[in-house]
């Protein structure tokens, strides 16, 4: 959503949504977080978290989290959460994000249950129309690239949910989300629904978007860095 229809498109969702939930005009961004939630009281399946966007490191709450994102541990003992020098690597994932993105992520979301992608399976997920809380697992491979990938994913499935709600995209919701094998998945080809199927189709193209940014990006700094570094070679 972010890269396929723009951050101007997403917002005005957000706050169409959030005035519908509003008892005044929404004229700030306090306005637009506020009436979010209040949105997401009528939807959500778990209550908005308070606070600003933080990772979870409370072993009750990520215990209690884990059946919704099928995270279960195969025992019971040893704890659920990342490693504490893993949290540096989310932040700076993060950062990688455009600033427009991460404000959406923060209207959006304002927990993120981190687990050990040793201890449960590695990965992320969100809830279907849920805000405020997502997961993410991280594998011991996994770089800032990756953990950017994951907030992406996940936040197109939050801000389609959001465009689901607002234009209603299928005539029967119901049938639509109905678990059955209606085709492959874009992202694991697994055969799934009509509207999950539409959703993976999204969010490979969010991925792509990512990607692609990440590349020019990182291009345009390496050529930065060589032409300094040819500058300085002649003249020395």
């Amino acid at each position: 959503m972010y890269y396929s229809t723009g951050f101007h498109d997403c917002l005005g969702n957000l706050v169409v949504l959030a005035s519908a939930h509003s008892e005044a005009p929404v004229r700030s961004e306090k306005d637009l977080a506020h009436g979010l939630r209040g949105f997401a009281a009528s939807t959500n399946v778990i209550p908005f978290p308070d606070g600003e966007l933080h990772l979870v490191t409370d072993e009750d709450r990520l215990r209690t989290l884990a059946p919704y994102y099928h995270r279960e541990p195969t025992g019971l003992n040893g704890s659920l959460g990342a490693p504490p020098e893993s949290a540096k690597l989310f932040w700076d994932g993060l950062r990688l994000l455009p600033q427009q993105a991460q404000r959406l992520l923060s209207l959006l979301v304002s927990e993120v249950a981190f687990y050990d992608g040793t201890v449960v399976d590695s990965g992320s997920a969100a809830l279907g129309g849920q805000l405020g809380t997502i997961c993410i697992a991280p594998a011991p491979s996994w770089k800032p690239s990756d953990i950017a990938e994951c907030v992406i994913h996940e936040m197109t499935h939050i801000l389609l949910r959001c465009d689901e709600y607002r234009y209603g995209h299928y005539p029967d919701p119901e049938e639509a989300s109905r678990e059955q094998m209606f085709s492959p998945t874009a992202v694991t080809r697994a055969v799934r629904s009509p509207a999950i199927v539409f959703h993976s189709l999204i969010v490979a193209a969010e991925v792509i978007g990512l990607r692609e940014e990440l590349h020019n990006t990182t291009s345009s700094s390496s050529s930065l860095a060589g032409f300094f570094l040819t500058r300085e070679d002649q003249n020395s």
